[in-house]
């Protein structure tokens, strides 16, 4: 785990790194179309952007 930990922090790319025979870990940045977030004590409410519902 802490090979994976030190490849992720030296890299914000895209990376694959075997950690133990047969046991392959990554990261792969995906874009996305729309994200939301929770706020707690909120007051305002709005819904994220993307595909009609």
């Amino acid at each position: 785990m802490r090979s994976f930990a030190r490849h992720q922090l030296d890299s914000m790319g895209e990376f694959e790194v075997e950690t133990l025979p047969g046991v392959r870990l990554g990261q792969k940045h995906i874009p996305v179309r729309a994200a939301g977030a929770y706020i707690p004590g909120g007051r305002s409410r709005r819904r994220a952007r993307g595909r009609p519902r």
